[in-house]
C-alpha cells in the first residue's frame, strides 16, 4: 500500500474528476491520501471530500500565501473534530512569494502551532526559502509539537536540522528529476523511518510527465525512485512509509 500524504484535491483542477482520480489511485495501490487545506475555502472543500470518501484523511490550515485579511487561524478549529482529521496544515512561512508581511506570516504560523499542541495534532509545514526562520520559531516547542516538513528536498543540512527536531521529511516529485542531485542525496541518506511520500498534486508532477496534471497515482513513481536510490525494493518503501504515516498521523505503529 502507498499513501500520498500531501494532495490538493480540493482545488478546482479536480472539480467533477474525483471519482476518476480515486480510481486511478486505487489501481496503482495508492489506498489512502491526505487532502490538505490552505484557506477557508479549501478547508471547507477538504471537509466535504472527507465526508464523501472514507479513504481520505484531511488536514486543515491557513497557508502562508493566503490573503490574511480574509482569514483567521481560529477558523480551522471547527473542522478538527472530524474523524478523518489527522493534522494541521498546510502552515508555515513563504519568503519566495512575499517578504513584506513576514510578521503576519509568523503570527498565523505560531497561532496554528499552538492550536496543534492544544488538539494534539501534527503539523504539515510549508518552508519555502524560510527554513531557518521556521526552525527558530519551532525551537521553543520542540518537545511539544510533531510533524512533517513538506517538500524539504533542497538542502541536506536543512533536512538534518528538521530531523533533529523530530520531524519527518516529505519527498515528492522533485526526487524523480534527473538533475535534482540534492533531493537524490536526501532521499538516499536520511532514515527511511522519517520519510513520507507526497505528490503535492496538482503541482510538481514527477519526471517524465511534467506536462500532465499531477495526481495521487503518481506517488508510485516517487516511491520507485527512492527505492532505486536506496537499492531496496518498492515493497520495502511502501511498507515503511505507510507505517510512518500511521505513527505520525494516527498514533499507531502500522496500518
Amino acid at each position: 500500500m502507498l499513501i500520498d500524504t500531501h494532495a490538493h484535491l480540493n482545488l478546482k483542477t479536480y472539480k467533477n474528476k474525483l471519482d476518476d482520480v480515486f480510481q486511478k489511485a486505487w489501481n496503482n495501490d495508492v489506498k489512502k491520501m491526505i487532502v490538505i487545506g490552505m484557506d477557508e475555502k479549501t478547508n471547507q472543500k477538504a471537509y466535504e471530500i472527507a465526508n464523501k470518501y472514507k479513504e481520505v484523511m484531511v488536514a486543515f490550515g491557513i497557508h502562508p500565501c493566503s490573503d490574511f485579511s480574509q482569514e483567521t487561524p481560529e477558523s480551522i478549529i471547527k473542522y478538527l473534530n472530524h474523524p478523518q482529521t489527522v493534522a494541521i496544515g498546510e502552515i508555515g512561512l513563504d519568503l519566495h512569494q512575499r517578504q513584506d508581511n513576514l510578521a503576519v506570516q509568523k503570527k498565523f504560523f505560531q497561532a496554528q502551532v499552538k492550536i496543534a499542541i492544544q488538539y494534539n495534532l501534527p503539523i504539515i509545514i510549508h518552508a519555502r526559502k524560510s527554513f531557518e526562520e521556521i526552525y527558530q520559531l519551532l525551537l521553543p516547542y520542540r518537545n511539544q509539537v510533531r510533524g512533517v516538513f513538506h517538500c524539504l528536498v533542497f538542502s541536506l543540512e536543512e533536512a538534518k536540522k528538521a530531523l533533529e527536531l523530530g520531524f519527518y521529511i516529505g519527498i515528492g516529485g522533485v526526487v524523480t528529476y534527473p538533475h535534482a542531485k540534492v533531493a537524490h542525496e536526501i532521499a538516499k541518506t536520511i532514515p527511511l523511518d522519517k520519510i513520507l511520500l507526497e505528490t503535492d498534486c496538482p503541482y510538481l508532477t514527477p519526471y517524465p510527465f511534467q506536462n500532465e496534471t499531477n495526481e495521487p497515482y503518481h506517488i508510485k513513481l516517487i516511491a520507485q525512485k527512492i527505492a532505486q536510490l536506496r537499492n531496496i525494493s518498492l515493497q520495502c518503501i511502501a511498507t515503511q512509509t505507510s507505517n510512518n504515516v500511521a505513527k505520525l498521523f494516527l498514533n499507531k505503529n502500522s496500518f
